[in-house]
């Protein structure tokens, strides 16, 4: 039982690792694109926009599936900004 348990550990570990290495080699090839038609600075802020952008669709799609998630979510930061007010 723990040694599955422990096997469903490491594979899920292994899965995010290489997705991690997989979105930063992405990032730096999109960096290394641009670089040299826009500058470092220039490539940076793409960069920083489409990571940006990913985030949005990553949370939107979040929301689509599980809409009960998003509104506990929002319903508390509602009420931590109502009761910091009196």
């Amino acid at each position: 039982m723990i040694e599955k348990a422990l096997t469903a550990v490491i594979g899920l570990a292994a899965i995010w690792a290489l997705t991690m290495l997989c979105v930063s080699a992405a990032g730096f090839a999109l960096f290394v694109l641009l670089a040299g038609p826009l500058g470092p600075a220039g490539a940076a802020g793409v960069l920083a926009l489409v990571a940006g952008l990913l985030a949005v669709v990553t949370a939107g799609t979040l929301a689509v599936k599980n809409p009960k998630v998003i509104a506990a979510a929002l319903s508390a930061f509602l009420a931590g900004r109502s009761a910091g007010r009196h």
